[in-house]
């Protein structure tokens, strides 16, 4: 599980980061990078297009933080990341999830 301080929050930060980051695009979901003073920190977006229930899009969310913990220690520092699932992303498996996730962030440029 990602600690709560590796968490993005608030609503400035957000907007911030959707008008003035770098975007990049993926079949199931888009990247949104900022920079920040401190940790990196994350936050996972799923809309109701993504999973029509709840159930689906927490269990989305907690995969996702849960690859991200995984891979925290080789991931760069001062980056604010905003991961924002698409249409069809709910349907894939845990290791999918994780191949595709990898691939972003490689394409983001996200490792060390």
């Amino acid at each position: 599980m990602l600690p709560k301080s590796r968490k993005l929050k608030g609503r400035d930060v957000f907007s911030f980061i959707y008008r003035t980051g770098k975007r990049i695009f993926s079949d199931y979901l888009t990247v949104y990078l900022g920079i920040s003073q401190n940790n990196s920190k994350f936050a996972c977006v799923i809309s109701k297009k993504a999973g029509k229930k709840a159930i689906t899009r927490n269990k989305l969310r907690r995969r996702s933080y849960s690859v991200i913990s995984r891979y925290l220690s080789d991931l760069k520092e001062k980056r604010n990341v905003i991961l924002v699932f698409k249409k069809g992303a709910a349907e894939l498996s845990y290791s999918e999830l994780e191949k595709k996730i990898l691939e972003i962030f490689k394409k983001a440029n996200l490792f060390k």
